[in-house]
């Protein structure tokens, strides 16, 4: 994507995001730290679900706001909240689900990865908060999407939902899918990503990994702390840097500046 501009629906005279430049490659998974409005924007803009203001966008070689059911085929999304009110069990969902795609994973395989086998009869709506998260999931992957969306996928969930989830992403990547994510805590960011992008003032620094700069280069370098994790940002005027992670370095967890160095 390039120059990207989505006007804020919240605050009037802001951008969720501000002439945003992003390239993704095939295979990997991209973490995406920093304010979590900009997050969705443009989350939400990649699954095609949202009209953008500006800019030039092309994921998996077409647009997402004018692709057609093939396209949307290929991504799977999970967005940051979803009800589930259905009366259908969360077998019954996930197999139908299953059924519009051409190669779909076994859906009861998906299920069981998820730890959803126990309650595979159980309807959605009666499922605890954190099954229900799984469950998503689970709807998200069983067609072995090329694309794989997620929105705060772990956020507030226990340590085996978030261990099941961590493991999904991880297998869906080792069998070529891409993966975008937000999160608010770098330490999903580390554990799970290639490389990780801060979202600060609705434009995008590059973190640490394959988007750094040749040793050599004339960037700057701003490292922090945030949440416990040591963090690198690149760029040209770390004053600019340090006023942009001050206003909100990653979903406004604590910071503390640790320096520039060219």
């Amino acid at each position: 994507m390039r120059g990207l501009q989505k006007r804020s629906r919240r605050t009037a005279g802001r951008n969720d995001v501000d002439n945003l430049d992003l390239d993704v490659e095939p295979g990997e998974i991209v973490a995406l730290l920093g304010q979590h409005g900009s997050q969705a924007t443009l989350l939400g803009i990649l699954a095609g679900r949202m009209h953008r203001d500006g800019g030039y966008v092309r994921v998996l070689g077409s647009d997402p706001e004018h692709a057609g059911a093939s396209w949307r085929s290929s991504i799977g999304v999970v967005a940051s909240q979803r009800a589930h009110r259905l009366p259908h069990t969360a077998r019954e969902l996930v197999r139908e689900t299953a059924r519009w795609h051409r190669a779909p994973r076994d859906p009861d395989e998906v299920l069981y990865d998820l730890g959803l086998r126990p309650v595979r009869h159980v309807p959605a709506r009666a499922l605890s908060p954190d099954q229900q998260r799984c469950l998503d999931v689970a709807l998200a992957v069983v067609g072995r999407p090329q694309l794989l969306l997620l929105d705060g996928p772990t956020r507030g969930l226990g340590t085996a939902a978030t261990r099941d989830i961590h493991a999904v992403v991880r297998s869906v990547r080792a069998a070529g899918t891409t993966v975008v994510l937000s999160t608010s805590s770098p330490e999903e960011a580390r554990l799970l990503a290639d490389r990780a992008v801060v979202l600060a003032g609705g434009r995008c620094l590059a973190l640490d990994g394959p988007g750094r700069p040749d040793p050599g280069s004339a960037a700057v370098r701003l490292s922090w702390t945030c949440g416990g994790v040591v963090l690198e940002v690149y760029g040209g005027d770390p004053a600019e840097l340090a006023t942009e992670l001050a206003h909100d370095p990653a979903g406004g967890a604590s910071t503390q500046l640790l320096g520039a160095t060219a």
